[in-house]
């Protein structure tokens, strides 16, 4: 059997582990989904503190409000569950694994294996490659913005001539920062069979924790008040004495339960001492909660070409993939990780990699934000003009994920395996966390 533990510096394995398996089948702490926290937390900023504003002012920022919510909302659907696909699962080919018929523990072929990327090599005719793994995620970097600096800014509805600017209200804006902290923490089971000598038949099953924290500030940028000493927008106070600050309601919830379900078919048709060729595909059916972001909520396939050689004790590998993602949102990537096992001695395998995943075809509505508004005086009054920046957020035309892993593999004994990995972000794409160390055991029972 495999055990894995990821360490993170802000929690204990163990107790983290046992809260997921406790858990597990329950849904979140609070009423309603993930979703709908972040739904609420846009509009009960502008539904009840703006409620004092005279006129109903504060529903004209509702429309703003109703588009930016959706687009963060969705896109951190997609790249929460798209990231949480990007960890957990190790090579299936390394390591040590079950003969059926002796319940022996069976080396590998060379060394002891990578350890995020594929090698050719499959386990064997009759026997079982088992065992579970722990990852934390702490999610905190937008395209390279952190994102507790995310900014939004609302408009005013267009309430009279076409085009914002004709009337007073319409030059109000308010910056809203949700103030986000996401951790994902994912716990997978997996097992493999050999059903041949080059065919293995395996399954990865993960139960999925996203933890959710908010803070939101907004700041109402008040030109009634500084033209006219009078707000028509305000979270508190007087028009005359406003309060133009407004912080929380605080936002702390959780969503724990199964992930999207791998299953996993790999053919070696290429077998030598010195070199393969496999073929695996990965199939995921929607098992995940998506309105929780346990899941992205759409069947997914992928097909993996693989090479490896063995050159001595230095194994370099290279994978090229196809991720067909089944969505009319989400776009299809094209994996290429490439790297190497060197195996130091009989007991110690070095291994690092470079892994890429970039998105192909139109591009992704649901990441692309709303960008600028113009608002202007009409002809004939006060001149006035400016271009409002709706969101801080980079306007990336693809988000492009590449990392660098450095890892080892250590066996002090014929039956136990000590792992090591630490994967960083080499660009700026997709939502990512900053570093993610691995610890890793693996043994047999």
């Amino acid at each position: 059997m495999r055990v894995w533990y990821s360490v993170d510096r802000r929690a204990a394995v163990v107790a983290v582990a046992a809260s997921m398996i406790l858990s597990i089948g329950s849904s979140h702490a609070l009423a309603g989904s993930l979703r709908d926290d972040l739904r609420g937390m846009f509009g009960r900023v502008l539904d009840l503190q703006l409620a004092g504003s005279p006129g109903g002012h504060g529903a004209h920022f509702r429309p703003a409000n109703v588009e930016a919510s959706g687009q963060l909302i969705t896109a951190l659907g997609e790249l929460v569950g798209s990231s949480t696909g990007r960890f957990g699962f190790s090579s299936t080919g390394a390591g040590v694994s079950y003969d059926l018929s002796t319940g022996v523990p069976v080396a590998t072929r060379s060394s002891l294996g990578p350890i995020l990327a594929e090698r050719a090599e499959t386990i064997g005719r009759g026997q079982i490659n088992m065992g579970w793994n722990f990852s934390f995620l702490n999610q905190s970097m937008l395209r390279g913005l952190d994102l507790n600096d995310v900014r939004f800014t609302f408009t005013h509805e267009d309430v009279g001539l076409p085009g914002l600017g004709d009337s007073s209200n319409e030059l109000d804006t308010i910056d809203m920062r949700p103030r986000l902290d996401i951790d994902t923490n994912v716990l997978v089971f997996f097992g493999a069979v050999g059903v041949t000598d080059r065919l293995d038949v395996g399954v990865v099953v993960p139960f999925v924790n996203v933890q959710l924290r908010a803070n939101p500030e907004a700041v109402i940028n008040s030109f009634t008040f500084a033209s006219n000493d009078t707000a028509n927008h305000y979270f508190g106070g007087t028009p005359t004495d406003p309060v133009l600050t407004s912080t929380g309601p605080r936002i702390q919830d959780d969503a724990v339960g199964i992930g999207d379900i791998l299953v996993r078919v790999k053919y070696e048709f290429i077998s030598s001492a010195s070199r393969g060729m496999a073929l695996m595909v990965d199939v995921r059916p929607p098992t995940g909660d998506e309105d929780d972001f346990l899941g992205i909520g759409h069947a997914t396939a992928r097909f993996t070409l693989i090479a490896s050689a063995a050159v001595a004790d230095f194994t370099p590998h290279a994978n090229i993939a196809f991720d067909y993602r089944n969505s009319d949102i989400e776009r299809d990537r094209v994996d290429l990780f490439a790297g190497f096992d060197q195996k130091l001695y009989e007991r110690l395998t070095i291994a690092g990699d470079v892994l890429g995943r970039f998105e192909v075809g139109k591009r992704n509505p649901a990441t692309v934000f709303p960008r600028t508004a113009e608002i202007s005086r009409p002809a004939g009054a006060s001149t006035y003009r400016r271009t409002v920046s709706l969101t801080n957020i980079p306007d990336f035309r693809s988000d492009h994920v590449v990392d660098g892993a450095l890892g080892f593999r250590f066996a002090p004994r014929r039956s136990l395996l000590i792992v090591g990995n630490v994967l960083v972000p080499l660009n700026r794409g997709g939502l990512r966390s900053t570093i993610v160390p691995t610890l890793g055991v693996e043994f047999t029972l």
